[in-house]
């Protein structure tokens, strides 16, 4: 059966629309990814364009197709991707917040927190933060 719970709650046919949305939105949510991922190596490789010409296809389709026999070996391998690509997105995060963290100037921040400074162009009249909200 589809879906244990939509089954057992609902009867077969909630089960199968339940498993048939699940695998839609899997499909289009991997589709939307790989254009995503595909279109933003365009800017680095002119070749894959804006993610939707045949290089793209191709490439897409590569990563989909490897990513399902990687599953097909077991999930202790996928789990040794997946905690990979986490530490691989966390490192540039942490990175950014040091380097961010290091170059914060709070005189800047500061300066003029309060709009007290800012004036409209055309009356003249002074803009605080209150008037903005």
């Amino acid at each position: 059966l589809c879906d244990r719970y939509a089954y057992e709650g609902f009867g077969e046919t909630v089960a199968f629309l339940t498993a048939f949305v699940y695998w839609v939105c899997n499909l289009l949510g991997n589709c939307t990814f790989a254009v995503l991922v595909f279109s933003s190596l365009g800017y680095i490789f002119p070749i894959f364009g804006d993610g939707t010409n045949f290089p793209s296809f191709v490439g897409a389709s590569l990563v989909i197709w490897l990513y399902h026999f990687l599953i097909l070996q077991g999930v202790k391998q996928v789990a040794v991707l997946a905690n990979f690509l986490t530490i691989m997105k966390v490192v540039p995060l942490l990175f950014f917040i040091s380097v961010v963290s290091y170059n914060f100037d709070s005189s800047v921040f500061m300066m003029d927190f309060w709009g007290n400074h800012l004036h409209d162009d055309v009356s003249g009249e002074s803009i605080g933060i209150i008037k903005q909200v």
